[in-house]
């Protein structure tokens, strides 16, 4: 094979493969060199000239292909990066920008210059952990503002319940002598549907979803009668009073008896 060689605008050669690996071990050329053979579609450097081994002194022979010597890397690199950028998935972007930086490195050490494969897998790597980053941080901000809102919109529910409670309290009573029923379950016609009687702050409790104290009849109007078993992260519960008005606010339960 034929070989020519343009060292800084200077032709040299021909060379055979054997005379160039020698020029390459003397120093006379170096791998960066553009070099072009018989049937090459274009200049190429040294490094790739197919059948050709890098001679450093004190170091053992490389042999050096004309393909890019980390193609796999880089093409995994840009894959990863496209989907750490596509947020498919979040552990991507790393991996991308981990593959990228040792597919340059090994291209750089065997003097191959990147097909752009590499430094598109960083680009897109580096540019998708940041988003992630950006969501992540953006969702440690809006989860709890979301919750805090959902928490408050259960819990005014939960006192719209209690007042519907004490007023069917009040027409029990107001037919019973002034007696306010034993029980819940003693309210019979009086007692509310089951979604009243439901605790959005404690579905799991179903229609027993608040606590009931009967009160006496000389009871302060303040005094609560009906108490949700659920309650917000801030310990706040719906109350219930005897006058018909709810509240919210923290309430201990008295010791079971």
């Amino acid at each position: 094979m034929r070989i020519l060689v343009n060292r800084g605008g200077q032709q040299l050669g021909p060379f055979s493969l054997d005379e160039l690996r020698a020029a390459l071990g003397s120093g006379q050329i170096s791998q960066q060199d553009l070099a072009w053979w018989d049937g090459a579609p274009a200049w190429v450097p040294v490094a790739q000239v197919p059948g050709i081994s890098v001679v450093r002194p004190g170091v053992p022979s490389l042999p050096v292909s004309a393909e890019n010597p980390a193609a796999g890397l880089a093409t995994t690199s840009l894959v990863l990066g496209i989907l750490s950028l596509l947020g498919l998935s979040c552990l991507a972007g790393i991996p991308a920008v981990i593959c990228g930086h040792i597919a340059l490195a090994r291209q750089k050490r065997a003097g191959y210059t990147s097909n752009g494969l590499a430094i598109a897998g960083l680009v897109t790597g580096y540019a998708g952990t940041v988003l992630i980053t950006i969501l992540a941080l953006l969702a440690a901000i809006a989860v709890p503002g979301f919750m805090r809102a959902k928490e408050r919109s259960q819990l005014m529910t939960s006192m719209t319940h209690a007042r519907q409670i004490v007023n069917a309290c009040d027409m029990y009573q107001r037919t019973h002598s002034g007696e306010f029923p034993p029980s819940l379950d003693a309210l019979g016609e009086f007692k509310p549907a089951a979604v009243v009687l439901t605790d959005p702050l404690a579905p799991e409790h179903g229609a027993n979803g608040y606590w009931y104290s009967r009160p006496s009849r000389n009871a302060s109007p303040d005094t609560v009668v009906v108490v949700s078993r659920g309650e917000t992260r801030d310990g706040k519960r719906a109350l219930g009073h005897k006058d018909g008005n709810a509240s919210m606010g923290p309430f201990t339960f008295p010791p079971e008896r």
